[in-house]
């Protein structure tokens, strides 16, 4: 990953702590510890059994390797990221041989239809509830 901008409106700036990310002139992840940052949120969540959760802008995937290892059984785990130029970064960053397999299986959705045909094609009986989560 470079530390430049990718994409219009998007840059990425490296620090001590992994890369933050800027979009709109608004800092997505802490400037300071970005990764710790995520990494903490990823391990202090409350999870549920049997729970399908949406996990909207994943960006750089900071804390989702724990959130995976975390993850009750019966539950489940959508990616979401539909701004195209946090889409394509997030792409990116998922295709890099550093990122765990389990990660680069999960579905990258990048549209609300894309959604919908996903979510059509799950066996909801398995799920008790949906829930949205966020690591920001």
């Amino acid at each position: 990953m470079q530390s430049n901008e990718d994409s219009p409106g998007v840059f990425l700036q490296e620090t001590s702590g992994g890369f933050t990310v800027k979009y709109l002139d608004r800092y997505l992840y802490p400037r300071e510890t970005p990764r710790a940052a995520k990494e903490k949120k990823a391990r202090s969540l409350a999870l549920l059994l049997g729970t399908l959760y949406l996990l909207p802008s994943p960006l750089l995937f900071y804390g989702l390797d724990i959130l995976l290892d975390r993850l009750p059984g019966g539950s489940g785990l959508i990616l979401m990221e539909i701004i195209p130029a946090l889409a394509e970064i997030s792409q990116k960053v998922r295709d890099e041989k550093s990122i765990p397999a389990a990660i680069q299986k999960l579905p990258l959705l990048t549209s609300f239809e894309a959604l919908e045909t996903h979510l059509e094609a799950l066996d909801f009986s398995r799920f008790r509830r949906a829930e949205l989560l966020s690591l920001t």
